[in-house]
């Protein structure tokens, strides 16, 4: 059986020197950053792709605020404004863009809830 064709990993992707820069821009590095949310001075780490967009990262204080020392309730991606080095970023931003690294703080300031962000 000369089948040498059907071998699992083809070489051909290994020898592409485009490789790692195609994985580089799509996955980006783990950044840790440092999420304060105002009102109430809560402060918690959150965990995302450098690659990723302010939007993403919204979805994702939302979804790391519940496992927080103390959950945020209500916390939902309309509520949130990001404000980092100064001004407030908008949702198709990606992180790395921006200057995101690691250790940065970020600002989340709450908007009131109203009837629309609630089920």
């Amino acid at each position: 059986g000369a089948g040498s064709a059907a071998t699992p990993g083809s070489l051909s992707a290994e020898q592409s020197p485009s490789k790692t820069s195609l994985t580089a821009a799509s996955s980006g590095k783990m950044l840790n950053l440092k999420i304060r949310i105002n009102p109430g001075d809560i402060n918690f780490p959150v965990k995302v792709l450098s690659s990723c967009t302010v939007g993403e990262l919204k979805r994702t204080i939302a979804e790391q605020s519940q496992e927080a020392a103390s959950p945020v309730k209500d916390l939902q991606e309309g509520r949130q404004r990001i404000m980092f080095m100064g001004r407030e970023l908008q949702g198709g931003q990606r992180l790395s863009d921006l200057g995101f690294d690691e250790q940065k703080i970020v600002q989340v300031f709450l908007r009131p809830a109203t009837a629309a962000t609630t089920k």
